[in-house]
């Protein structure tokens, strides 16, 4: 089965940094990430990923990361890290939060 993420990054070294991103291999997007290859995120890397949410939707990713990027979306990702009444919704495959 393919799988969809719709994630958020945290900056190691900026922990008020944030970044909202979709991908269909999540791994090699971090190396991504973490390699300077994005301009939005090389000044704050290195970056672990914060929550990551999967989906065998690619529209549903897509549209989750849209909801993320507009502002209630925002907000939401900065004053809660936890989204179970946005992802009852959604339906995904299922949902990881990861907390280093």
């Amino acid at each position: 089965m393919k799988f969809y993420y719709t994630y958020i990054l945290e900056s190691e070294n900026s922990p008020n940094r944030f970044y909202i991103g979709f991908t269909e291999d999540l791994e090699s997007r971090l190396k991504s990430h973490n390699h300077g290859k994005n301009p939005h995120t090389s000044k704050y890397k290195p970056w672990r990923i914060k929550t990551a949410i999967a989906f065998t939707d690619r529209q549903k990713a897509l549209d989750f990361e849209a909801y993320l990027k507009s502002p209630s979306g925002r907000t939401v990702t900065k004053k809660v890290m936890t989204f179970s009444f946005v992802i009852d919704k959604l339906k995904p495959v299922f949902f990881v939060r990861i907390q280093t």
